[in-house]
């Protein structure tokens, strides 16, 4: 994993076991294609760890295409939270965002990221924390 996002994740002090597990049922789109791709490779179930958001933030339908995967698998009610938001409300609080906000790879960007989680914590507890 980049630094730069081990550096992100360390500021919120998020639980490794959930990212991970949340990691793995984003890979597979939902608990139940995870639990049985379990059969066959063998491997330990991590689905009792996973957060609440969880399904909603697995299916590829739910994915807004700035968030980077590894955003998602962290803060997957962060996600939602701001996937439900109206134009409007995200406007008061990021104000017009446009191509500068993307990274080469059009994902939002780690500054944009880092705003969108601590607007989020004002209110809401973090899930994987």
């Amino acid at each position: 994993m980049q630094e730069s996002i081990q550096k992100f994740l360390i500021e919120d002090n998020l639980d490794p076991k959930k990212v991970s597990s949340n990691w793995e049922i984003i890979k597979n789109e939902t608990v139940a294609i995870y639990k049985a791709s379990l059969g066959l490779t063998g491997e330990i179930d991590l689905s009792q760890d996973v957060t609440p958001t969880i399904e909603w933030a697995a299916s590829p339908l739910n994915q807004p295409p700035a968030f980077p995967i590894w955003f998602l698998s962290a803060y997957p009610d962060v996600v939602k939270y701001f996937s439900n938001l109206e134009d409007e409300d995200m406007k008061a609080v990021f104000g017009e965002l446009d191509e500068t906000a993307l990274d080469d790879e059009g994902s939002l960007k780690m500054q944009v990221l880092r705003s969108i989680v601590n607007d989020f914590k004002v209110k809401h507890k973090l899930e994987c924390a």
